[in-house]
């Protein structure tokens, strides 16, 4: 009797079956891999996020999307205000949409456009009641100075007014100062403002950096040291050449100008600032477009140099190093001189602050953020490292002349958390800790 086969006998199909289902399972095993790994990236990303975060908060900057997101407008904003020039950072008023294009002026060599309304306005309010009963402050200077109305002109004006003196006057603060802006800028400012009929109580003058860097970066370039910013002034003066290298370095500007704006407006979109790692990310993005829009503008401005003008180069001087800072330091201390004495006549307070910066050795412990955005042109270097001590030592002896005169160059020596995020300007707590020094150095010379 013949034994029953226990299973019919496998077919070709069949075969072909078990191969299908097998890759099939294989397939659906690598596809879950792949759902498993994307299912795993989020949860990776906030471990790294959470890990960063500890990490900055360990080395004593704690990421905050708020101040992030802050410094991208600012970034952004400064190279979107105007084409040439931009990235001086004029300070802003208060109000929507300021118009902060440069025009030439007569006696300034530059100026603001919405400064053209704020004469008009602040002219009227001296003539009112309550300016008699306030007690006015015009702030005069560079970026620096406007920065400090901007980021801390509410705590300087409340450290004024708890003093005996000032607590039962209101206390306002006139902002003229100019990005860009030196000596013998700020003497020609005071000046034309009281010639319009400003009066006000108090002058506080903040400067130093550019008065260095500015000068010798005139001086390389074919202009006299004394006269306005070559990069800020320059473009105004109607002798540029418009030739195929011009218009390629205003492209290269137009275009950082556009990415910046991009990059800016996305990050905030996305909301990339609330992440540690995405808003720094963000931030270095935008630095990078900052310095290729310096670099173009830089090369623009030298382009334009090149051409023989009169009215930039000014009288003859020796352009080494050594007499540039002389003739640099002699206009900072003859201008604060002759302010001093301006203001003297009219009953005006008058108060002079040296400015801290970056590259003045010894200036603060610096963090590797602040190492990362401290490029600056070798001339703007080479005159603050051999220029600062030789302003302390000018202010020490206008100090001795008379002149209420502070040495703020150094309040950051012993501070570790970032303050600075380029060569020469800091954030809202440098501005804080300077407005606290001010602050108590004009209290302590007012009569």
């Amino acid at each position: 009797m013949s034994r029953l086969p226990t299973s019919a006998p496998e077919t070709a199909a069949d075969v072909r079956g078990r191969a299908l289902a097998a890759g099939a399972q294989r397939r659906w095993s690598l596809a879950r891999k792949l759902a498993l790994q994307c299912a795993l990236l989020p949860a990776l990303f906030l471990a790294l996020e959470l890990g960063y975060r500890g990490w900055q908060r360990f080395e004593g900057h704690p990421y905050r999307g708020s101040e992030a997101l802050a410094e991208i407008r600012r970034v952004a904003g400064a190279l979107s205000d105007h084409l040439a020039g931009a990235g001086a950072e004029h300070p802003r008023p208060e109000r929507e949409e300021p118009d902060a294009r440069t025009f030439l002026h007569p006696f300034l060599g530059f100026a603001v456009e919405y400064f053209q309304d704020s004469f008009a306005k602040d002219v009227a309010y001296f003539e009112s009641d309550a300016a008699k009963a306030n007690f006015d402050v015009l702030i005069v200077g560079g970026s620096v100075a406007g920065g400090l109305c901007e980021n801390a002109g509410m705590a300087l004006v409340e450290g004024l007014r708890a003093d005996p003196r000032l607590r039962e006057r209101m206390v306002r603060l006139h902002m003229y100062a100019t990005g860009g802006f030196k000596q013998p800028q700020q003497l020609n400012l005071v000046s034309y403002v009281l010639a319009l009929g400003m009066k006000p109580d108090a002058v506080v003058e903040v400067d130093g950096f550019n008065e260095l860097a500015l000068s010798n970066y005139n001086a390389l370039h074919g202009s006299h040291p004394l006269h306005p910013s070559l990069s800020h002034w320059l473009h105004l003066v109607g002798n540029g050449q418009f030739d195929r290298e011009g218009l390629d370095r205003l492209i290269a500007m137009r275009r950082a100008q556009r990415d910046a704006a991009a990059l800016a407006e996305r990050t905030e979109r996305l909301g990339l600032h609330a992440s540690a790692i995405l808003g720094r990310w963000s931030l270095s993005r935008l630095h990078r477009v900052r310095r290729d829009y310096t670099g173009a503008y830089q090369a623009y401005v030298e382009h334009m140099a090149s051409s023989e003008n009169a009215t930039l180069r000014g009288p003859s001087y020796e352009p080494s190093l050594e007499n540039v800072l002389e003739l640099a330091v002699r206009n900072w201390s003859e201008s604060s001189r002759s302010l001093a004495a301006i203001c003297e006549a009219r009953g005006i307070h008058y108060l002079h602050v040296l400015q801290p910066t970056l590259h003045d050795a010894g200036s603060k412990p610096l963090s590797e953020a602040e190492l990362e955005t401290s490029a600056a042109q070798d001339g703007w270097i080479e005159a603050v490292r051999d220029g600062y001590p030789r302003l302390r030592e000018a202010g020490e002896e206008l100090h001795r002349q008379g002149v209420h005169f502070v040495d703020a160059s150094r309040i950051f020596a012993g501070v570790r958390e970032d303050l600075y995020f380029d060569a020469c300007h800091f954030n809202a707590a440098g501005h804080a800790l300077f407005a606290r020094e001010i602050c108590g150095a004009f209290l302590a010379s007012l009569p």
